[in-house]
């Protein structure tokens, strides 16, 4: 058996398994001779003639049915095969499409060897978390449970030529599928590189401190989010069925007891404590910057109070205006993010008539839930402040709803008829807006609130690099 399939659902790590495989001397599949297509290429044409569903909308074991190619398609696959005669060595590819093919491929080919791997349903669950997707729990597991059914029937009906292995614990003790699969080498060819992934934190007060190394305890949700998936994953039958492919597994993973409801209480406080070091940290650094702008703010206005001399400004005209120039596009930022200290005298009555023209654009957009919940966090100036932030955009959420109340059966036309309406795109670009936008961004999971920070740091950092320019 010198070709390997690698097959395992989105969520179970089979591209790091191949990359395991490739290290121990397993080589790329090439394309295929006579057409030049990949494997890929082969099983997403296969899909799309037998209108298969996607492998990660499926939610039954019964849509994950083997599909039964016609003889011009499995000449497409032998072509394949044909184009990798050349290969000395073991070759393979990894593939969670392969799944309702593996019929096919194991008619085809009586040399093909299946690596079949798969990792606990919480891990599908933390997934799904990480790709900010909208779906349910229920979907996630009923599609890890109906990709993982088919895949232990598969095993069952041919465990001559297959193996069943839990990814993490291949990837740490590797040796006993590799004695089972002739033609790889007891060695890597390579060293494996392993890296730490830094937490997002790690990166956020890292550059508030102007790249040093903090001692700052740091945010990393993954302990609470596998506390809670494992929560989730009780009450679904994806928990027995991965239970039965750890008694039928080649290579089970460790049983362990999972993180305990202790621990992750422990981790949640830690969280907290991170949580509150970076406002911390995001206000000092807002108080750095205010400052620094009230200070260009003051000497803008002495350098329009002193007229130049004669000869300096025979000489050095461009350069001021230049300077003139620059200082007023700093000022600028300084009305923007300091608005708190002058807003009320910057107020305007709306105007709306029946027959128009309209005005008060600028006051809408500032009506809008997502400007006065940036504004709570723009007018926010000590620490106690930002402890505090959440009970004040819960204030100022109550205050928005009975407003809305009181204007209800209000009439408005569109802003596009209003003769300011350049304003409000004027307004849309204030600090205040787009600290309000990542609030309404974030604030609809648990772990959007714990990344909320970062959200909030990230904008204002795009805010002044924009205002730079």
């Amino acid at each position: 058996m010198n070709r390997i399939a690698i097959v395992g659902h989105p969520s179970s790590g089979y591209t790091d398994v191949e990359a395991l495989l490739k290290h121990y001397g397993m080589g790329e599949a090439v394309p295929s001779r006579r057409e030049g297509m990949s494997v890929h290429d082969i099983e997403a044409s296969l899909f799309k003639a037998h209108n298969a569903v996607n492998i990660e909308q499926v939610q039954a074991e019964a849509e994950l049915s083997q599909l039964t190619p016609s003889s011009v398609w499995q000449g497409l696959a032998l072509d394949f095969l044909l184009g990798n005669m050349q290969q000395k060595g073991v070759w393979g590819w990894a593939s969670s499409n392969t799944l309702p093919l593996l019929n096919m491929w194991h008619e085809v080919d009586d040399q093909t060897a299946f690596l079949l791997v798969y990792q606990h349903p919480a891990i599908a669950l933390q997934n799904a978390l990480d790709r900010k997707e909208s779906i349910s729990p229920t979907e996630v597991l009923n599609n890890w449970a109906a990709y993982h059914g088919a895949l232990l029937a598969f095993y069952l009906r041919h465990p001559e030529r297959s193996f069943l292995v839990h990814t993490q614990q291949l990837l740490s003790q590797p040796q006993e599928v590799l004695k089972a699969l002739p033609g790889l080498s007891a060695k890597p060819t390579e060293g494996l590189v392993t890296t730490t992934k830094a937490s997002p934190l790690t990166a956020v007060l890292n550059s508030l401190e102007g790249g040093e190394q903090t001692e700052t305890a740091y945010l990393e949700p993954e302990p609470l989010e596998r506390f809670l998936s494992e929560q989730v994953v009780e009450k679904h039958p994806a928990l027995s069925l991965f239970e039965e492919l750890q008694a039928s597994a080649t290579q089970p993973g460790e049983v362990n007891g999972g993180i305990a409801s202790e621990d992750a209480w422990k981790h949640f406080r830690q969280q907290r404590v991170a949580l509150l070091n970076t406002l911390t940290k995001l206000q000092q650094a807002l108080e750095k910057e205010s400052a620094k702008n009230a200070t260009l703010k003051r000497e803008n206005e002495e350098l329009k109070k002193t007229p130049p001399t004669p000869t300096v400004a025979a000489v050095d005209t461009t350069e001021l205006q230049q300077e003139n120039s620059m200082l007023l596009e700093q000022l600028h930022v300084v009305q923007e993010e300091l608005e708190k200290f002058y807003s009320q005298a910057r107020k305007k009555t709306t105007v709306v008539s029946e027959s128009g023209p309209y005005y008060g654009a600028e006051q809408r957009i500032k009506r809008q839930l997502t400007y006065r919940l940036g504004a709570v966090v723009v007018n926010s100036h000590s620490v106690k402040d930002f402890v505090c932030l959440p009970l004040a955009l819960k204030r100022e959420y109550a205050a928005y709803q009975k407003d809305v109340k009181a204007r209800k059966g209000e009439k408005l036309p569109p802003i596009s008829q209003y003769a300011d309406a350049h304003k409000a795109e004027q307004v849309k670009r204030h600090l205040s807006y787009r600290l309000g936008q990542a609030i309404m961004d974030n604030a609809g999971s648990p772990v959007g609130w714990l990344k909320l920070p970062i959200a909030l740091n990230r904008e204002t950092k795009a805010f002044r690099k924009e205002r730079q320019r």
